[in-house]
């Protein structure tokens, strides 16, 4: 397995100044390099524990999981395709606490970009079929959504983000969003999680109503709208979704009307 180098940084203070954006288990800073972030897991904390500026912070950097880093090593070593990278590893007084990622300033999320339906439904197709190049890697992503899928506006190319909380081989997902959650927890096969979470962001394209789709049956929701954009082939698929148990792993994206 190719080797992933290590940045030992003896600063946090100028990265934490420099957040691009914050989660539920890490920030994003910006890197040394331009086309380089830094991803630096934290938890949260009613006290200011950091103490690098005067500003108050309700989190502390913590120590990266040996599962996180089983799968950055791996993913660096494999060269994902279609996917940010991790490029190293960040230690700090002895620590690690997170990881270099590759970075495009042309990129923008797939829940922020602006365009047609059209293009939206080509760059499902595309998520979708990266989802199944993941899947002769041995990788489930998992938290598939709009906001985990980045866009190119300079080439058009589509790749994802939030890497780290994958599964490859042994290592599981790490924090499962709730669809996840529910789809594990109604007996649905882990090797159709993909298809599953992906046919969800398929079906909000032309909903945009989430809460309707979270509470509302999908055998329901197939006599509503969606049928204008499926053919009636799709039925099976969205019925079969009803009861993760019974979901038959089948994209619905390949359904949609030309």
């Amino acid at each position: 397995m190719k080797t992933i180098p290590n940045i030992n940084l003896k600063s946090l203070a100028p990265l934490i100044m420099n957040q691009v954006s914050n989660g539920g288990e890490a920030i994003i800073c910006r890197g040394f390099r331009p086309n380089t972030l830094f991803k630096i897991y934290t938890e949260q904390s009613n006290q200011n524990q950091c103490n690098y500026s005067d500003r108050p912070m309700n989190f502390r950097v913590t120590t990266m999981s040996d599962n996180k880093l089983e799968k950055i090593k791996r993913i660096h070593s494999l060269q994902l395709e279609h996917s940010v990278l991790p490029l190293s590893t960040l230690t700090y007084n002895g620590r690690l606490i997170g990881y270099e990622m590759t970075y495009d300033n042309s990129d923008i999320t797939f829940s922020k970009a602006s365009m047609p339906l059209e293009e939206r439904i080509q760059i499902l197709k595309k998520s979708k079929n990266i989802l199944e190049y993941f899947a002769t890697h041995d990788i489930i992503y998992g938290d598939v959504n709009s906001k985990n899928i980045l866009f190119s506006l300079k080439t058009g190319k589509v790749k994802f983000c939030d890497i780290d909380n994958i599964q490859i081989g042994p290592y599981p997902i790490d924090r499962r969003c709730k669809n996840s959650m529910i789809y594990e927890l109604l007996g649905g096969k882990e090797t159709f999680l993909d298809a599953y979470m992906h046919n969800i962001m398929t079906l909000l394209e032309f909903s945009k109503d989430e809460m309707e789709f979270m509470f509302s049956p999908v055998s329901e929701l197939v006599k509503k709208d969606y049928l204008k954009y499926l053919t009636s082939s799709s039925k099976d698929v969205l019925q079969s979704m009803e009861t993760p148990q019974t979901f038959n792993g089948e994209y619905v994206v390949k359904y949609i009307k030309k």
